[in-house]
């Protein structure tokens, strides 16, 4: 129980409890009520009465109520006590407590009336009686007398039985409620607190992330704005040049002019007159090319076409982050560089395909436009770091509609001959002496190719066909020379060894086997270098080591990454060790139209579960780039 009323911060007087089971003196109560209802100072919870009396006493505040009632004399001076000091063991009339309130070292001591025990002691209606009964229907403190004459029948017991029996309710049945009450209120404190904290790491991420997204545009305007003031400079340089130019030669002619105008005014006052008159055609002839060389000329000035404003400008503003899904790596010992892939620059138009060089870090990429009946096929060579180097080979061919187009496909050897197909044809490219020839023709014998989607170079240098549209793989010669295919047309499901449905992909190992993306199937198909199958990696399904449509493959050091459009997910499954699943990027779901896969592994990486490395991807109108990294 606390010493002092939160009300008058002084001694409690008369305690009372309200119905939130908070306390006060009962003339602070009378003081603050309003209208019989007292707002609670310490919890804001209102109590009603009739009267301050009806108002419960504190219980722990009487210290014997099972005494009789006599008169009690203060232990100074032998006058009627009114106050009780639970800490001294003394009681005090009004003014020796008065004293004892004001003394230093007991101004702190518990003081309690000693006339209010009475109240819980007699019977108010029978002062001489006892209260020591107690009615358990009416739930009321009663004497002797009372029973018979007001309360009938009810059952009676002794107040000592009655307290007995609520003590013993209170502990085995209130306070184990009541620690459940509490129990569940921490469990959900808890709850809450661990949300608060989860959101606060939350926002912290994103915070973090909008701030490194927002230093890595300041830093590409600052790039871009730095290239912009060169590109100015460097015209500003060439316009004052050509203006001092300008200036230079108008002197010139300015000094010829003021020549010949001296000439003239001295001849015309001073030249004999045949003279002149036979010097007439040479004046006028001379006057008529001064004025038609220097009147109305005008000097060019600033050049502002040198720049191309428009590209220039949009330079600084569009290359922004393009959101490409959430980047989860299930193998917890690495992880993306980037929780979003970043979109290449605007300037990469239609990309159908991709491959790498290895031997210089350089990607070639393929693009496919369509315009005045004519489909534009390109191959340019580009850095990882986004920087065009040049075009290497490019085409166009009659095409009546945009759905006419075929979908060129692109690789590479690794040295410098570059494979590229379109439709039914396959053109080889040097990429050193830009000299090309091709091979194939339209037909569905042996030999003969309708719809290419894929090619590959083994390690003895023949190229290899994927057709979607024959469903099977043909092997030529570096000369184009037919050397054999394989592979049996299927429905889509078929479960024959040969059969495939719309390979879409290739990816050939150091042993010259042959991994085909099987992709109306959902699996991996696997063929040895003569074209007899070996086995069948997957199978239909969202689950590791499952695929949905499998559109692109890239192999590298005996670990194959496989791109999914159906499942929009990246999986890298470790061929040495039983075809395990070691590593996955997930939930893709911002890409359009995956079309095909780079995996550049690092140089670095010396184990099979290793995959640092650039992931790019080819969607349908752009160029999306990762790194996968040593967490």
């Amino acid at each position: 129980m606390e010493n002092q009323c939160a009300i008058c911060c002084d001694s409690f007087l008369i305690p009372r409890l309200l119905n939130c089971l908070h306390y006060f003196c009962q003339c602070c109560i009378e003081s603050v009520q309003v209208d019989n209802i007292i707002k609670c100072t310490q919890c804001g919870e209102e109590t009603s009465f009739l009267t301050v009396k009806e108002l419960p006493y504190h219980p722990l505040y009487f210290y014997n109520a099972n005494s009789t009632a006599k008169e009690r004399i203060c232990s100074v001076c032998d006058e009627p006590a009114a106050m009780y000091c639970s800490d001294c063991d003394e009681d005090y009339c009004t003014a020796c407590c008065n004293v004892h309130k004001k003394m230093k070292v007991t101004k702190n001591h518990t003081l309690k009336t000693t006339n209010c025990n009475s109240k819980l002691v007699t019977c108010d209606s029978h002062p001489s009686q006892m209260l020591d009964l107690y009615c358990m229907e009416c739930q009321t403190i009663l004497c002797n007398q009372c029973t018979p004459c007001s309360r009938g029948h009810h059952k009676i017991v002794s107040t000592h039985e009655a307290c007995k029996s609520l003590k013993n309710e209170l502990l085995h049945e209130g306070i184990p409620k009541l620690n459940k009450v509490f129990d569940s209120l921490d469990v959900l404190k808890n709850s809450y607190m661990a949300q608060r904290a989860s959101e606060r790491d939350h926002f912290s991420d994103l915070k973090r992330d909008v701030q490194q997204k927002t230093n890595y545009m300041i830093s590409l305007l600052q790039s871009r704005e730095k290239f912009v003031c060169e590109q100015i400079d460097q015209s500003l340089q060439e316009n004052i040049a050509r203006i001092n130019f300008g200036i230079q030669h108008t002197e010139t002619n300015m000094e010829r002019v003021s020549n010949f105008l001296e000439i003239c005014n001295e001849w015309s006052q001073m030249a004999a007159e045949n003279a002149l008159l036979q010097l007439k055609p040479l004046l006028e002839q001379r006057l008529e090319d001064i004025t038609r060389e220097n009147s109305f000329k005008k000097i060019k000035g600033l050049n502002l076409d040198s720049i191309s404003w428009n590209d220039t400008v949009t330079d600084m503003i569009l290359p922004l982050i393009q959101r490409f899904g959430d980047v989860q790596i299930s193998k917890s010992s690495f992880k993306a560089s980037r929780s979003t892939f970043q979109k290449w620059d605007y300037r990469i138009q239609s990309p159908m395909c991709l491959c790498s060089n290895n031997k210089e870090n350089y990607i070639y990429l393929i693009e496919s436009l369509w315009n005045s009946q004519k489909q534009k096929v390109r191959v340019r060579e580009v850095s990882t770091e986004e920087r065009i180097i040049g075009d290497v080979w490019a085409c166009s061919k009659s095409c009546a509609s945009p759905a006419d187009k075929v979908s060129p496909v692109i690789t590479a050897d690794g040295e410098n001959l570059i494979g590229v197909g379109i439709g039914h044809e396959v053109i080889l490219v040097n990429r050193d002496t830009k000299k090309s020839y091709k091979f194939g023709k339209r037909g569905n014998y042996p030999g003969q190719l309708q719809g290419i989607s894929s090619l590959a170079f083994s390690s003895v240098g023949n190229i290899l066909v994927a057709d979607f549209i024959l469903n099977r793989v043909s092997m030529f010669s570096s000369e184009g020379e037919f050397i054999l295919c394989f592979g049996t047309s299927g429905k889509t499901g078929a479960t024959s060894e040969h059969s495939l449905s719309n390979p879409s992909a290739l990816a050939i190992d150091a042993h010259d086997r042959v991994y085909v993306a099987d992709t109306d199937n959902h699996r991996i198909a696997v063929f040895n270098h003569e074209g007899c199958y070996l086995k069948s990696i997957g199978r239909k399904g969202e689950k590791l080591l499952e695929f949905s449509e499998p559109c692109s493959l890239a192999l590298s050091d005996g670990v194959l990454g496989v791109l999914e459009r159906g499942n929009k997910r990246i999986q890298f499954i470790c061929l040495e060790s039983d075809n395990e699943v070691i590593g996955s990027l997930n939930n893709l779901d911002n890409m359009t139209l995956p079309r095909h896969l780079i995996w550049m592994r690092s140089s670095e990486s010396g184990e099979s579960d290793d995959l640092s490395g650039d992931i790019l991807v080819a969607d349908s109108n752009s160029v999306y780039h990762n790194k996968l990294c040593a967490d």
